[in-house]
Formats: C-alpha cells, structure tokens, sequence
C-alpha cells in the first residue's frame, strides 16, 4: 500500500492531491503541503492532550530535492489557496517570506498574540545565510518551531516580545547543501524533528499543458478538485474556529495503535535516524489529527494512526537519505545488508579487507538491535518490514 492509498478515504486532502495531480510535484510535497496547509488555518483551535503538554495541529514541512522537482510549484500552490480562502489582508499580514530571521522576528513580533503565521523560505539558504551563522539562526528557528512560551527578542536594538509562536515553516532545499551546510546537532538539538522532511525527485513524466485543449473534461475535473477543497477547508474553519479550542481525542482502538507503535518505535528507524525516533511521536500525532480533521472528524481513529505512523516512516527515510552525512558505521552497515545471507564469519571475510574487524561487529550488532536483520541457523538475513 502507497501513502497516498493509506491516507483515510473521507479526507479532503484526496482533492488536493488530484488537484496536483496535473502538475509535476512529487506525491510527498503535496501530502505535506495539504496537511501543513490544514494546521496552518487551525492555528491552536484543536490539540491532541498528551498528558503534560497539548500537541498543536500546526505542520512545519522542508521540502527537498533537485531544482526543478516541484518545491517552489507545491509551496505556491498551498500560499494561493491560504489567499483563496483567508482573503488577501489575511495573507500580507500572516504569510511571512523568510527574509532573514530579524524580518521574521519583526513581522511576528507585530501579530499580537498567538503570533499565528506561515514563513515561506522556498530556498532556506536564503534565510539561514552563510556558514558562521547558521548555528544561531537555527537554534532561534528551533525556538520559534517550540512555540511553547513567548520569546524574547532584539530588533534593531529594541526588546519585542512573540507572544504564544504559532509558526508554520514551509522550506526547501537541496540535499546537497543540507547535507555540506546543516549544523552538526541540527537532529539532537531538536530543528529537524520539528519539520516534516521530504525528499522528491524530478518527474519522469512531463506535464504538458496543452492537453487541457484537447479534453475539455480534464481541466473540468481539475478545476472541481480545488474547488471541493476549498470548500472543505471552508467545513473545517466552521468547525473549529481559531477562537476557542476542542480537543481532538482518539478512540480507544487509535489510543492502542498508537501505544504499541511508541513502545517499538526504535525499530522502526534505521541506525542513522535514532535520534529522530526520539521525537518523532509530534509527527505521528499532528498528522493524525490533521487526517481526522481532513475527514471533518473530532476523533483520531485507527485509519488516522496508521496514516501517522506511515507518514513518520516516510519523513525518517528521507532525513537518513537527504540530511545525516554518511558515518563509518552506516556505510558498513549499507554493505552488510547489499551482502547478505551470510553468517557472521563470511561478512567479516568479505570486509576485513576494508574496515577494522571491530567495526563490522558493531555495524552488525546495531542492524540486529535495530531489527534490520535476523540470525536463524547462524545465517543473517534482512527483515524486511
């Protein structure tokens, strides 16, 4: 099953993707653009309780790729559908463009609280800057992503106060340079497992607009895909306006998927992504709730869950893809699994001529505690999930 077939049949953001459809953009930029489009509009109206603290619906999402596959198009499309929806005044005042992170400060600063807002950054080497900055300035975007208490900040030498951040971050980028430039710690230090990090490629197909000349019934069909979203996105506002707030609990078969996922979930993640896994329960919730508010629903249930979980797994692979620079440990462990089935003894025959015995061991120890392999009649093989 796709991702694209595992997201809940009632949900909106069906719509969407066949509004997009017609376009080049990789199917994960549009299901993260129309979840993170969602949470946008909600601000803090609906939350997930998670015992001490409140899960908020909004989406941060970081969108990577080639130039040319889709980024800037998908980032667009949802600003133009905010605009459709909320007016124009409503998108001068809280569609900020990630100029540098003093305009950031400056813009929310004057929003009042919550300082509720999309910064679009399509190219967030244009915001972060050059090298000798950027340690700071993403240690300020993790702060402002918490959104957690109000920040205090220096505008031109003047104290402002952002009260209640609600920021939803919409970026892109290539791998190359997250890969040459993202600070060291950027994973542990908490920036990237508060963004939904996707990884697209350049469509093999081209989309030529011209067939829309020729069948009259496409450009209809397009056409009413963006118009049942909107509408659908009308149903939402309705139902949880920004100015009071419901929870949005799930039911007890949600609550059960979602224990036995978070009681496994290092498994799940490669050995690169470890430190994600850590946090990555705010991924699974936010999407989730986002499914059943796509759905026009006030509970999470099993289809919401799941869709999280695969939604979270997708994010994880593109990090340890696009983002974590390849470690000793990682390579050995890419050419371990390219080698098998072989006992313990034969990968140390095939590799010793390469790495320490030393590190193979631990590259093959960490692939079993990570249940990317299994021993049976002393013989590994991959387990494939």
């Amino acid at each position: 099953m796709t991702l694209l077939e595992s997201l809940p049949k009632n949900s909106i953001i069906h719509y969407w993707t066949r509004y997009l459809a017609n376009t080049e953009i990789p199917i994960g930029f549009q299901l993260a653009t129309g979840l993170s489009l969602i949470g946008s509009l909600l601000w803090r109206g609906v939350g997930f309780n998670q015992e001490n603290w409140i899960v908020p619906p909004y989406l941060s999402i970081l969108l990577v790729g080639p130039s040319g596959c889709g980024k800037d198009t998908a980032i667009n499309a949802m600003c133009e559908v905010v605009e459709e929806v909320m007016g124009e005044g409503y998108v001068s005042e809280r569609i900020i463009q990630g100029k540098t992170m003093e305009y950031i400060f400056s813009r929310l600063a004057d929003l009042g609280n919550p300082a509720a807002a999309i910064v679009k950054a399509p190219e967030l080497t244009a915001l972060l800057g050059g090298r000798d900055y950027q340690k700071s300035m993403v240690q300020d975007l993790t702060d402002l992503l918490s959104g957690n208490k109000t920040m205090d900040v220096s505008i031109k030498s003047e104290r402002r106060f952002i009260h209640k951040p609600t920021v939803t971050l919409v970026a892109g980028s290539t791998v190359e340079w997250l890969q040459k430039n993202m600070p060291e710690g950027a994973i542990e230090g908490g920036f990237i497992p508060r963004l939904a990090v996707i990884v697209g490629e350049r469509s093999s197909t081209y989309v030529s607009l011209l067939r829309y000349l020729r069948d009259i019934k496409e450009l209809i069909r397009y056409r009413e895909s963006k118009q049942r979203f909107i509408a659908g996105l009308y149903g939402i506002i309705k139902l949880w306006p920004t100015t009071s707030f419901q929870y949005i609990p799930p039911n007890h078969e949600a609550a059960l998927m979602y224990d036995n996922w978070y009681q496994n979930r290092f498994k799940m993640f490669s050995p690169r992504t470890q430190d994600y896994a850590n946090r990555s329960r705010d991924i699974v919730l936010k999407v989730a709730m986002l499914c059943a508010v796509s759905c026009h629903r006030g509970i999470i249930l099993e289809e919401d869950i799941l869709f999280g979980i695969r939604f979270c797994k997708f994010v994880a692979d593109g990090i340890d893809s696009a983002v974590i620079r390849e470690t000793l440990e990682s390579k050995i462990s890419k050419e371990v699994l390219a080698l098998l089935p072989l006992s313990t003894k034969e990968i140390i025959t095939k590799l010793i001529h390469i790495y320490k015995k030393d590190d193979i061991l631990r590259a093959v120890a960490l692939l079993h505690e990570t249940e990317r392999m299994q021993l049976k009649d002393k013989v590994w093989t991959e387990r494939i999930k």
